[in-house]
């Protein structure tokens, strides 16, 4: 039987013939025990092709159930582009005639929790003529010092390069702790600019107690506050559930001259204390401490 795919744009409709129905694939990619994971539903190539989206049209990568990115570790794009730890729809993105992307719906709330809009974030790539396959395949891989995004379907790939922040990991009053080890050169660059610094991946429990939390910067304040899960409303294209103002506690950091000069950021020390979260780091040539409430889990 065959199946005809229709894949609403911005300003278009892109026709995908002789979809797969029922098979999903995952592309996965491991930073030390942190998963990057890209889900997608298979599709059969047919007349049109990536090239033909208008800037400013978007493709859903996919077949039936909408195309997830789940990652355990902070993800840095071109341009200071940043995607915190959590689940969310993935869509190809033509910004521009010249500009193909990986748009990350709701990854905008994650970077700035104080914001209500459940924004996208843009991973920014390039499409090249490639030998053309059968079917829509996606691809997580090395190259060199930073990873890759590889969206291939048809005579195009799409590559996306990226950058995953490897963690170093502690357990403390039943939570499991990531630290972000952030290269100073990023933490300086991104604090510069006013950007949202990725600190530390809270979790807890499993199944339906499980609980996830971002650990952020931003200046002298640090934002403590639950990771995003992909919508699962009207098969995964709904909104995100942005949690509530409540679920987002708001902290501080204090620094002091350090002893050495850290290439990356290194935990000292991590504990809970009084239902908070309290760090100390170092980064460049400063000691720090980083100390936020955790958030109750009915906040969200």
């Amino acid at each position: 039987m065959r199946v005809r795919f229709v894949a609403v744009l911005t300003t278009g409709i892109l026709v995908a013939s002789n979809a797969c129905p029922g098979q999903r694939e995952q592309a996965v990619l491991k930073t030390q025990r942190l998963r990057t994971t890209i889900e997608y539903g298979v599709v059969r190539v047919g007349r049109h092709t990536i090239e033909e989206l208008k800037p400013g049209a978007t493709w859903r990568m996919g077949f039936n159930t909408a195309s997830t990115l789940v990652t355990e570790a902070p993800i840095l794009g071109k341009g200071g582009a940043l995607v915190l730890p959590g689940g969310y729809r993935v869509l190809v993105h033509r910004s521009k005639a010249d500009v193909f992307a990986l748009s990350v719906v709701g990854a905008g709330w994650s970077v700035d929790p104080t914001n209500r809009a459940a924004s996208a974030v843009v991973l920014a790539g390039a499409l090249a003529k490639t030998s053309p396959n059968k079917k829509l395949s996606v691809k997580l891989a090395r190259s060199k010092q930073e990873a890759v995004a590889k969206v291939h379907f048809g005579p195009h790939r799409l590559e996306i390069p990226f950058a995953v922040i490897p963690a170093r990991t502690k357990k403390t009053s039943g939570w499991t702790v990531d630290v972000f080890s952030v290269p100073s050169g990023v933490w300086a660059a991104r604090e510069k600019a006013g950007s949202t610094i990725p600190i530390a991946r809270l979790t807890k429990g499993r199944g339906r107690k499980a609980r996830a939390l971002n650990l952020t910067l931003v200046g002298d304040q640090a934002f403590c506050a639950p990771a995003l899960v992909a919508p699962t409303a009207s098969f995964g294209f709904g909104d995100p559930e942005i949690p509530k103002a409540e679920a987002v506690a708001v902290g501080q950091v204090s620094w002091r001259d350090g002893q050495s000069d850290c290439a990356t950021v290194e935990l000292k020390k991590v504990g809970i204390k009084n239902g908070a979260v309290v760090l100390d780091v170092t980064v460049g040539h400063r000691a720090g401490r980083i100390e936020v409430r955790i958030p109750a889990a009915r906040g969200r």
